[in-house]
């Protein structure tokens, strides 16, 4: 149900949304569709699903590919991965809370996802890390809560939640 101002309620957006063919981004209140990701891009998420899944076998982690919501104040994304230790509802339509999220950087999603994105997911009360990982490049960005804010880690990195070194040869080992 949109408003006078042409903004669509989250409970309206949710109805599309599991319907919809395509992906779309909630942001207080406005709607935004989702590009498509090329071969790349899908290649590094693979990459780290693997990684992080075989990981966290055995833990009380799991680990969540694109298709899964992710619900940060008045806000939904479509985060790359998320990996969320704590039990989940199994029919839920979206996580509220996630220990760790990835985002593959391309040239259209860049900016958003360094800012917006970064910005709102360390306001997630369980989230440990944000990990950026560059489509274009190898490089790897995490943002992890520390005891004196926030701290950055590049290529090399330990990952919170999964507890694993991370190095750019593993995850753009196409």
């Amino acid at each position: 149900m949109a408003t006078a101002f042409g903004l669509v309620s989250l409970e309206a957006y949710l109805a599309k949304e599991v319907r919809s063919r395509r992906k779309h981004e909630y942001v207080e209140g406005v709607v935004y569709a989702l590009a498509g990701a090329n071969a790349r891009h899908n290649l590094l998420v693979s990459n780290l699903l693997y990684l992080f899944r075989r990981r966290a076998e055995g833990t009380p982690c799991r680990v969540f590919p694109s298709d899964m919501r992710l619900k940060v104040g008045n806000r939904i994304y479509y985060p790359d991965l998320s990996v969320v230790c704590h039990p989940v509802d199994l029919e839920a339509l979206y996580l509220e809370d996630a220990c760790l999220v990835v985002e593959v950087l391309s040239a259209k999603t860049a900016n958003i996802d360094a800012r917006e994105k970064r910005t709102a997911y360390l306001t997630l009360p369980g989230l440990k890390a944000y990990l950026m990982v560059d489509s274009r490049r190898p490089s790897l960005i995490l943002y992890r809560k520390g005891e004196r804010g926030i701290e950055e880690a590049r290529d090399r990195i330990h990952l919170p939640c999964l507890e694993m070194e991370l190095t750019p040869e593993e995850v753009y080992r196409f």
